[in-house]
């Protein structure tokens, strides 16, 4: 028989912090999503967490020194369990595996789907101790990508809590998501919703049937997408994100001590 590809999911939070969310419940749903031939695991990093740009940048390191060494254990792909997608692009120029986003994955997904996409987040507003933050930053990855002009709607549930998709607490956030939706569909004909979160994991298929239009869920769509990079014997291209490392040139660097000196 042969050995299982292996994909690991990267959450941009310690494991011993209250923004972790890799629990017993997203486990079970990854495992009832997982290709034959496949099997995940989760990681979180060593420091950081996520709430806006500044939180990232400090977070981003933590992620790429994961994904490095995760390719060096063997991984066949690594996704980014978080809709903001953090360490995505910095992770491709030390790494030859696939690294996929839920946010860009999620998003080329809806576009298949249908012409006019709504997303639905988590966080604050503008008018919340948040800041907005979360929105910042998906409109701002949603431009860089050149597809602002399909995204018709973007919000928020206001809510910073991730039930698992079967506890009694998840009721609330299933209304929270599917009043969102539905001023997405009815106020700005969008056509297919995106969950703007992975801590929605596996909360699509019902609001899907509520809905009557397509729901992507970002966290199996990430999944889903290093899945058929890695059958497809696919990775990013050296030209979009070429490496110092494998082009032979070495940067002059200073490299923080927790993460030390990667040398390729």
């Amino acid at each position: 028989m042969a050995e299982k590809k292996r994909i690991l999911n990267m959450m941009p939070a310690p494991p011993d912090s209250e923004e972790y969310w890799s629990s017993e419940a997203m486990e079970k749903t990854f495992a009832e999503y997982v290709s034959p031939g496949f099997e995940v695991d989760f990681r979180g990093v060593k420091y950081g967490g996520y709430e806006g740009f500044y939180y990232k940048a400090v977070t981003v390191p933590y992620i790429v020194d994961e994904i490095i060494r995760a390719e060096k254990e063997g991984y066949a792909a690594v996704t980014s369990q978080c809709f903001l997608d953090p360490g995505v692009t910095e992770a491709r120029e030390a790494v030859r595996i696939p690294v996929v986003g839920a946010a860009e994955a999620s998003l080329y997904i809806a576009m298949m789907c249908g012409d006019r996409l709504g997303i639905v987040t988590t966080g604050g507003t503008y008018r919340t101790p948040h800041h907005g933050s979360v929105m910042r930053m998906i409109r701002t990855m949603v431009s860089s990508w050149g597809i602002s002009a399909r995204v018709v709607y973007l919000g928020t549930t206001r809510s910073t809590v991730f039930p698992a998709v079967d506890s009694p607490e998840a009721k609330q956030v299933f209304d929270d998501i599917e009043k969102e939706s539905n001023k997405a569909i009815e106020e700005k004909g969008a056509e297919v919703i995106v969950l703007g979160c992975t801590g929605f994991a596996g909360y699509a298929v019902e609001l899907q049937k509520r809905l009557d239009v397509p729901v992507v869920d970002s966290s199996i769509a990430a999944l889903k997408f290093a899945e058929l990079l890695v059958t497809m014997d696919l990775t990013h291209s050296q030209l979009t994100t070429p490496s110092p490392h494998h082009l032979g040139v070495k940067p002059v660097m200073k490299w923080p001590p927790t993460l030390g000196e990667y040398t390729g």
